[in-house]
């Protein structure tokens, strides 16, 4: 283990800024009891106190790690055991991999290491469905391994294909060892907004300096457009409207995205069992590319739509980080050198402040505001230009024209929907096109017109002519 001299304890106003260093003197393993500090091996004191909204960075020494990456092992041998074996407790011809967040992480780390290949040199998944895991994968094998701490997961390679980052000299891609072993299973590759903002989700199918990369035909890419990471539920109320036992809506300036991409992803999942044991090809990869100007650095963000708020002034950085590996997994440099950053690019949006590609959604292709993929921290959290974890934002338009906040250029609702039927009418329209093209199915689309009928129905105005949507900002 580490001498206590080799304990430290980093401060940072912002995921953008180095942690300064706090001087030993001024923490201690210890906590207040009954107005007395006393020694605690659990808790951290903070002699000046913990600034509300900072990043802390605290390495300690330790010692007997636990066994990490059996789990990767483990999936690998159940699959096969699963395909191989008469004797197994199920059998299956076609195995697939479904992975969301963490989960998706992983399942893109069991690729990259070669995890797809068995004992017996066989293939294992036939197919993968990665969501919403952006352009991460780290965390599951490596000695003291923290899987939900994240910031050190996204790490090179980031694409299926290989690339060479000349900044470290590393070499590589998810597929390589898959490809070297005939292993490469079927991807999926599906994301939220968030992703982009918040996991470097662009990496995964951009070079290194940014420009589009080739997709291989063994994967396809699809970005739900304006969406968060999970959808959020209703009632959709801001962090000044909410009382004090709703944590979760007071962490945002704005009231969270409930743009719901789950009917696009059921769709999804018929197109993919298709494709994997049919070979039917599935629709075309749908994602912002930056050759037809929808993938953009921040500074190019279209933000007229978005006058009326703050924006995050910078995407949520991945940087290079060096900690030393000789062994893989096996770090010896605590907390890892930080390098230069990658280059992350966000989806364009239109003049309302909504994503130009990917799949759209009926409620953003007829929409009723602006949803984004990130939201900034409340004030009384601290730390107001960073973004909340995970979490995006809904910016409604206004009623009339009379009724913009200040600074706002949308449209307003009456000037976009002749009626609640005109509304009504392009939700069917544009859930039509979707299921055309094998994005909603068939059988979900008569529910995503009576959920848009109950919203409009609660939103209509006293004239009962006119959509009205109410939200407390």
């Amino acid at each position: 283990s580490m001498s206590d001299t080799d304990n430290t304890l980093a401060i940072s106003p912002s995921r953008s800024v180095a942690p300064r260093p706090i001087p030993q003197h001024n923490w201690a393993y210890a906590s207040m009891q009954n107005g007395v500090l006393m020694p605690d091996p659990l808790r951290l004191h903070v002699e000046a106190g913990f600034v509300p909204g900072a990043i802390y960075q605290f390495a300690y020494g330790t010692q007997n790690p636990r066994i990490a990456g059996l789990g990767l092992a483990g999936v690998r041998d159940l699959m096969s055991w699963i395909r191989h074996d008469p004797a197994a407790l199920v059998n299956g011809k076609t195995l697939y991999g479904f992975g969301i967040s963490q989960s998706g992480r992983f399942l893109r780390q069991f690729v990259h290491e070669g995890f797809n290949e068995d004992t017996a040199g066989r293939r294992v998944f036939d197919g993968l469905m990665v969501h919403i895991a952006g352009g991460a994968r780290r965390g599951f094998n490596e000695r003291f391994a923290q899987p939900s701490r994240t910031t050190g997961s996204r790490v090179f390679p980031f694409t299926d294909i290989d690339q060479t980052d000349k900044e470290t000299g590393e070499t590589g891609g998810i597929l390589s060892r898959a490809t070297r072993a005939g292993v490469v299973p079927k991807i999926f590759y599906t994301s939220s907004s968030w992703e982009y903002w918040g996991s470097g989700a662009s990496t995964i199918h951009t070079t290194l300096a940014g420009e589009d990369v080739v997709v291989p035909d063994s994967s396809r890419i699809y970005h739900f457009a304006s969406t968060q990471h999970e959808p959020a539920r209703a009632p959709f109320v801001s962090a000044a409207s909410t009382a004090s036992t709703n944590t979760l809506a007071r962490r945002g300036q704005l009231p969270h995205n409930p743009l719901d991409y789950r009917p696009g992803l059921r769709a999804l999942y018929v197109a993919f069992d298709q494709w994997v044991r049919n070979g039917t090809p599935p629709p075309p990869s749908r994602y912002p590319r930056e050759d037809e100007r929808a993938l953009a650095q921040r500074t190019a963000l279209r933000v007229a739509g978005l006058r009326s708020i703050a924006v995050p002034e910078a995407i949520q950085p991945v940087f290079r980080l060096d900690n030393g590996e000789k062994v893989p997994g096996i770090p010896t440099i605590v907390p890892p050198r930080v390098g230069k950053p990658y280059a992350l690019l966000v989806p364009q949006v239109d003049e309302d402040g909504n994503e130009l590609a990917g799949i759209r959604m009926p409620a953003l292709a007829a929409p009723l505001a602006t949803y984004t993929g990130w939201n900034l921290r409340a004030p009384e959290t601290g730390a107001p230009r960073e973004l909340v974890q995970l979490v995006g934002g809904m910016l409604p338009f206004a009623r009339t024209r009379d009724e913009r906040r200040p600074g706002d250029a949308r449209a307003a609702i009456v000037d976009r929907y002749p009626s609640r039927a005109g509304y009504l009418s392009r939700i069917a329209e544009e859930a039509a096109v979707l299921a055309g093209q094998r994005l909603l199915l068939k059988e979900d689309v008569p529910r995503i017109l009576e959920e848009a009928g109950a919203r409009s129905e609660e939103h209509t105005s006293e004239l009962q002519s006119r959509l009205h949507l109410v939200c407390r900002l």
